[in-house]
């Protein structure tokens, strides 16, 4: 499975750890990190059982914690940059964009948050496409980037920042059917209420 035999589990002289993933780590600490994690692991308890094959591979160890226990796949290897992350199940060193793993030699793939600490995911997408068997399984945790978690990763706010999010959320005053209907068709057009919903709730169908 692996292109070089002889890499070892003791840290590499490689590429410091990124200021980001260090943040990742600590926010994880937390109660919403915390919270987070426990569903992943959850969904993954759904996922993984589910998918059969020779070899296992985990691209990213942001967490640090062991999340392939649940899977029947015996032979389970996890790439990570920061070799230090990999200490609870068998661990290379190496690139998410340039695995250290022969072609077409692994069933299963796990990205766990991988995509989004990478300058360019869309290599490190083309390097698991590779190292995949023919009909092999990729599962990719990640954020929506149309969520509110996306937009938190995203904008990446820093101390003394100011983020003001505009939702359609609110129960208004008033009876809805008495609701102005240009107004509704402007809330129609621009998104903010849906068509179905208009009539639904407002007893009125948009022009």
């Amino acid at each position: 499975m692996a292109r070089d035999q002889n890499i070892q589990k003791s840290k590499p002289h490689g590429p410091p750890v990124c200021t980001e993933r260090r943040h990742w780590r600590n926010w994880c600490a937390n109660r919403p990190g915390q919270w987070l994690l426990e569903t992943e692991r959850q969904e993954l308890e759904e996922i993984l059982p589910n998918l059969f094959g020779y070899h296992l591979l985990q691209v990213g160890c942001l967490s640090g914690e062991d999340i392939l226990g649940c899977s029947r796949v015996l032979h389970r290897v996890v790439v990570d940059i920061d070799a230090d992350e990999v200490t609870d199940v068998f661990g290379l060193y190496g690139r998410p964009d340039a695995l250290p793993i022969d072609t077409d030699s692994v069933d299963v793939v796990l990205l766990p948050h991988t995509l989004e600490f990478e300058n360019d995911p869309h290599q490190v997408l083309r390097e698991v496409e590779r190292v995949l068997v023919p009909e092999g399984h990729v599962v990719i945790l990640g954020f929506n980037p149309w969520s509110i978690w996306g937009l938190w990763w995203n904008l990446r706010l820093r101390r003394g920042d100011t983020f003001v999010l505009t939702t359609s959320g609110g129960g208004g005053l008033g009876d809805p059917h008495t609701r102005d209907p240009a107004a509704l068709s402007r809330d129609v057009a621009e998104g903010y209420v849906s068509a179905d919903a208009a009539r639904r709730v407002y007893g009125a169908v948009p022009r």
